[in-house]
This record gives structure tokens, C-alpha cells and sequence, in this order.
């Protein structure tokens, strides 16, 4: 009975094993016939915003930083120059390179 049981372990493992790795191919799109594009990770749709309410003017985007140092060229939506972090806004004085959210 043991025997049986471990031959009966060896056919199933041999049988399952080879299906579960052959379908992730069923659903590659870069795999499917006519498929046109690219499959990568380009850089992702950045949005710049400034806060200037009050006495402080600080930028923030979508992936979670504030400050225009990790953000190459960022400029005002309503024209201008986007502040780092300035206080009192307006002012000359930038106290922020960048900061970053860490989730």
C-alpha cells in the first residue's frame, strides 16, 4: 500500500507540475499571435501641482514627493517656476530639496 501510494504522489506531482508552469505562457501578452507594442517599465505619468496658499509654497506630485528635486524640470501648472519648499512665500529662501512619502 505504501508503494502504491508514493508511485500515486510521483504521477501527480509529474502531472500537475509541468501544466502549472506551461500556463502563465497562456496569458504572456507579448507571447499572443498579432500582438503589436512593447511590454516594460517605462517611466510613469508624473503630475506637478504647487500649493501656495498662506505663507508657504511647496510643490507635490502623484507618486508621493514634495519638493522639485526628484522632479527634473518642474515647473507651475499656472506658470512659473515651481517652489521647492519657500517660506514666506514669495520669498528667495529655499529650505527643501525633496522629500518622499515611504509606504
Amino acid at each position: 500500500m505504501k508503494k502504491f501510494i508514493t508511485s500515486l504522489v510521483i504521477v501527480l506531482l509529474f502531472a500537475v507540475v509541468p501544466n502549472e508552469t506551461f500556463g502563465r505562457a497562456q496569458f504572456d501578452m507579448s507571447a499572443q499571435p498579432g500582438f503589436v507594442g512593447k511590454i516594460s517599465a517605462d517611466e510613469p505619468y508624473v503630475t506637478v501641482a504647487c500649493h501656495k496658499i498662506g505663507r508657504i509654497g511647496m510643490t507635490v506630485t502623484n507618486q508621493g514627493h514634495f519638493g522639485k528635486g526628484f522632479v527634473s524640470g518642474a515647473s507651475d501648472p499656472f506658470g512659473g517656476d515651481a517652489p521647492s519648499c519657500i517660506y514666506p512665500y514669495p520669498g528667495q529662501q529655499s529650505y527643501l530639496f525633496a522629500g518622499a512619502f515611504w509606504i
